[in-house]
């Protein structure tokens, strides 16, 4: 009777065993998972300012489009209204009321890392995690 309890326990040992291996596997398996997320959303969030400079170029592209578009218009409409306006000469030649830009701002080229995009890193504490100088921090991402 004893050594059918001691096989039924080693059984039972047995069994438990092959659970907790299937356990750490399936948890590593998960680990895994997460880790390959955390470093894909972790990317994701390094392109962030650039898509965000971009973004603010392309408005700021259309604003100043705009901008020129209102001051030929504005030049135009003067035209006009000196050429209507009775013993004007052909020529305007009092000064203008509006300060009209000497030229036309440009932008600057996008650059790989702008002082905005290195800013808002800082900010929100991005960078590749330095997995071989030890764990993540925890507190690092609070």
């Amino acid at each position: 009777m004893a050594a059918v309890d001691g096989t039924a326990q080693l059984a039972q040992a047995a069994a438990q065993a092959s659970q907790d291996a299937l356990t750490v596997q399936r948890l590593e398996l998960e680990l895994a998972a997460a880790q390959d997320e955390a470093t894909a959303l972790h990317e994701m969030l390094e392109d962030l300012p650039e898509i965000f400079e971009r973004k603010f170029h392309q408005r700021l592209q259309s604003i100043l489009e705009q901008q020129q578009r209102l001051l030929s218009d504005n030049q135009a409409l003067r035209e006009q209204l000196y050429m209507l306006a009775p013993g004007a000469p052909a020529v305007e030649t009092r000064p203008s009321r509006l300060l009209l830009p000497a030229t036309q701002p440009s932008m600057p080229p996008l650059q790989r890392r702008s002082p905005l995009g290195e800013t808002l890193r800082r900010v929100l504490r991005l960078g590749r995690p330095d997995t071989a100088s030890g764990p993540i921090d925890p507190d690092r991402f609070s």
